[in-house]
């Protein structure tokens, strides 16, 4: 295995036992390149590979840290945001960022098979997973094919939810 490779697997195992929690900083090229007995070239090519894959961050002028974990989710097992969310044992928020009544432009237009300009409902959220924004979703809704269902305003109205009450 390449040297880079081995310090690369030295860097990941020294995050996983917890020597640096995300949000660190991590040492600099050369502090590790003493650490673990190699050339400031071969830290550098591992810290690359890392910050290619997310595990590492770096921020110009202030030096590079672990990064937060990714929250991922396997589309054929969604079973909604919010309560995926709570069953990985993190905390959902949504907020509203926007809502209203606009016309449609021609990508909506298409989507939703009306004409441009038809008047369609819209709101924005931003889906936050233990306060880190994961998602910004827009959704837009034919008001005359569901009459009274108004799309979520605040809070983790699901949706989904409001889907399956109109489809059974």
């Amino acid at each position: 295995m390449p040297l880079y490779r081995q310090i690369k697997d030295r860097i990941n195992r020294d995050i996983e036992d917890g020597a640096w929690e995300p949000g660190d900083s991590v040492p600099s090229g050369p502090e590790l390149s003493k650490r673990y007995d190699v050339s400031v070239t071969t830290v550098r090519r591992a810290m690359e590979e890392l910050m290619n894959e997310g595990v590492l961050v770096a921020v110009q002028g202030k030096g590079t840290f672990v990064a937060r974990p990714k929250v991922s989710i396997k589309i054929p097992h969604f079973r909604g945001l919010t309560k995926d969310m709570i069953l990985r044992g993190h905390v959902p928020e949504t907020k509203l960022v926007g809502e209203g009544i606009v016309p449609a432009g021609s990508i909506v237009a298409k989507a939703l098979r009306v004409d441009v300009g038809y008047r369609v409902s819209y709101c924005e959220r931003l889906r936050l997973a233990d306060g880190e924004p994961i998602l910004f979703e827009i959704s837009y809704l034919d008001p005359k094919r569901f009459p009274g269902l108004e799309l979520p305003k605040r809070g983790h109205q699901s949706l989904r939810r409001l889907w399956a009450g109109i489809w059974g």
